[in-house]
């Protein structure tokens, strides 16, 4: 079985959110709707983190044939 998925990466650079993407496997086709959806759930989870986080990475992945 051979993974794919999607990485986003997220941090507070000049006072907005910045987002790093990386896909892995077969997952680059992946639609501009899905990555801003993600992007939207790691800005929220950032709000809602601890003063003084840092860090904040989501990964989905799954596996195939």
């Amino acid at each position: 079985m051979k993974k794919s998925g999607i990485t986003i990466e997220t941090f507070v650079g000049a006072g907005h959110f910045q987002h790093q993407v990386y896909f892995s496997g077969k997952i680059q086709d992946v639609s501009q709707e899905v990555v801003d959806m993600l992007q939207k759930v790691n800005e929220k989870l950032y709000e809602e983190m601890p003063q003084g986080s840092k860090g904040l990475i989501s990964r989905i992945e799954y596996k195939h044939p």
